[in-house]
């Protein structure tokens, strides 16, 4: 909301004089949350992050994921949040 309010000023007033600003919001939250679990799943597909990496090597495994995490949340940023 702050970045709609500060850097997209009419979208924001449209929304808010819609009353569409909290459903615009949760939805945006929806899209943003579901492209990370499709992003976090497919990249720890294609780098061999599973389960079994899990068992044996538990740091490795939590190291790999943060990596992935991180790179997916930023392609959400600039995919759907940051437009």
């Amino acid at each position: 909301m702050k970045y709609i309010k500060e850097y997209r000023p009419i979208l924001y007033n449209s929304l808010v004089l819609n009353s569409k600003l909290s459903s615009y919001l949760v939805e945006i939250d929806q899209q943003a949350r579901d492209r990370l679990d499709t992003i976090i799943q497919q990249t720890a597909q294609v780098q061999g992050v599973t389960e079994r990496l899990k068992a044996d090597d538990p740091m490795a495994w939590v190291g790999k994921m943060n990596n992935i995490r991180c790179a997916a949340e930023e392609i959400i940023s600039k995919e759907i949040i940051f437009l």
